[in-house]
């Protein structure tokens, strides 16, 4: 990441809403140079459209920046098993690719001081269509994101904003969504870089689609929906890192449709979720 506080989600993982990709410590030597590899699996029992089923996902992502300053991020996810009845008919298997994701951090304030530091990164992403129809959006998403973080001892607070600028869908039977806004939070105990306890917190509202055209679904009302997430995170040594997370909603979408949005990186969309993921500094 361009150096979140330990802990903090970087701003990148708006676009990964839900991937289990921690940031590993850093490897020692490496100097200012952040080259990392991270996979991860997580676990979503979807309720939603009727739907009663457990999804699995494999996340995985690279990262290459300079320590503190920017870095670039990849991800990609993938559906191994327990797909819905109705994505499954229509992707025709029960593994489905998912959608490439990009994004670009950068630092913009990093100030330390006698009562701790303070961080600002913005953040510019997309993600892109994904041909075939199935789990994955054939839509192109644009993302910008503000996240701050201050640390006082082994104490951290972060807060942040993500705007999803939602494209049209390409596949006849994919629903059209309006743009998104996600505003979350985070509260951790890190008593050193890569460990320590966190309570994550969000809120997503996606606005009203616009018309989708003749005989193109989309869905004709705004959704608002939230989630906690705890996470637990472990430097295993030697650039190593592991993390355990869930995510529980708060507030369920309502009405029919949803899955047909295509919502998959927003945390608490479809239902609870469990999560582990491994990184490797390189």
């Amino acid at each position: 990441e361009a150096a979140p506080e330990p802990g903090e989600p970087a701003p990148a993982q708006a676009v990964r809403a839900d991937a289990a990709v921690p940031a590993p410590p850093p490897r020692p030597g490496a100097g200012g140079r952040d080259v990392a590899v991270r996979m991860g699996y997580r676990r979503v029992a979807v309720r939603a459209d009727g739907a009663d089923a457990g999804v699995g996902f494999l996340d995985v992502g690279g990262r290459v920046g300079n320590r503190g300053r920017f870095a670039v991020d990849v991800g990609y996810w993938r559906a191994l098993r327990g797909v819905p009845r109705t994505d499954r008919a229509a992707g025709g298997g029960r593994s489905l690719g998912g959608n490439p994701t990009a994004a670009v951090t950068f630092n913009w304030l990093d100030v330390e001081g006698p009562g701790g530091r303070t961080r600002v990164d913005l953040m510019a992403g997309a993600t892109l269509a994904a041909g075939g129809a199935g789990l994955a959006s054939s839509r192109n998403d644009r993302h910008a994101a503000l996240a701050t973080s201050r640390s006082m001892g082994p104490f951290v607070l972060g807060l942040g904003y993500a705007l999803t600028l939602t494209g049209s869908p390409k596949e006849a039977g994919e629903a059209a969504v309006g743009d998104v806004r996600t505003v979350r939070g985070t509260l951790g105990w890190s008593p050193r870089p890569g460990s320590g306890l966190f309570l994550g917190a969000g809120a997503h509202r996606a606005a009203q689609a616009p018309d989708a055209g003749p005989g193109r679904p989309s869905l004709g009302r705004e959704l608002s929906f939230g989630y906690l997430e705890p996470r637990a995170s472990w430097a295993l040594g030697d650039g190593l890192g592991l993390e355990l997370a869930a995510v529980f909603g708060t507030r369920r979408p309502r009405g029919d449709g949803l899955l047909a949005a295509r919502l998959w990186n927003l945390k608490g969309a479809y239902g609870d979720s469990v999560s582990v993921g491994l990184g490797a500094s390189l």
